[in-house]
This record gives C-alpha cells, sequence and structure tokens, in this order.
C-alpha cells in the first residue's frame, strides 16, 4: 500500500524494509535496553541527518520526537554483530553504519514506521 514502509519487530532484533508492499530487505538491529524500552505503536519519519557522528554512527532517521527516538548507525557495531543483537540503546534502532546509510536513501521523510511486539 505504502511507497516506503519500515517494520521493527523488537523480540526478534530485526528491522524490515518494504516498498510496495514487498520486503526489499531486514536487517539485525540494537534496541532499547530495559527501562528505555524501543516504543511500540506507529510513527513517520520527520527528520533525517547525515552525518549524525558518536553514538548516531553514520546517519539518522527520527521517527518519535518524544525522547528523539530515530534509526540510527553506530560507533559500536559489535553491538548487531553476532552473538548480538542486543537491548542496549535508549529506545532507537542502531544498525551497521553501511546499512544504516543504505536505508537512508531509500526511505523518505513521511516514511512509516510500525514497532512490534
Amino acid at each position: 500500500k505504502y511507497a516506503h514502509y519500515i517494520v521493527i519487530v523488537r523480540h526478534e532484533y530485526r528491522l524490515y524494509y518494504y516498498e510496495h508492499g514487498a520486503m526489499v530487505r531486514r536487517f539485525d538491529v540494537a534496541l532499547g535496553r530495559p527501562g528505555y524500552a524501543t516504543p511500540l505503536g506507529y510513527y513517520r519519519i520527520y527528520g533525517k541527518r547525515k552525518p549524525a557522528g558518536g553514538a548516531l554512527g553514520s546517519c539518522a532517521m527520527f521517527y518519535r520526537r518524544a525522547g528523539g527516538i530515530a534509526i540510527h548507525g553506530t560507533n559500536q557495531p559489535y553491538l548487531i554483530r553476532h552473538p548480538a543483537p542486543r537491548a542496549y540503546s535508549h529506545g532507537c534502532a542502531r544498525m551497521l553504519n553501511r546499512q544504516a546509510l543504505w536505508l537512508y536513501d531509500r526511505a523518505p521523510v513521511g516514511t512509516r514506521v510500525h514497532n512490534l511486539r
């Protein structure tokens, strides 16, 4: 239905990217740690920043204003690689920098984000 759509499944530590209803790619992500859970619900990307730097890594796509929650790269790639991913962030979805840049180029402002348990 939508040109661009992102689904984050918390219990899988995965982010799925869809175009026109077809899954294009799946990514392992580090998500919110206890006390800072990645929020459930429906959102839209409202802002983007590249380069982001620091803990935000190569770029950031902000989708929840309260808390500044974003999908972004990381300066700690070991959080995503095996035996990870891990519950580590303050609610954001951290990706490997190269994967975050790939998604950044395809997910425009307004892209819908659906976070599931």
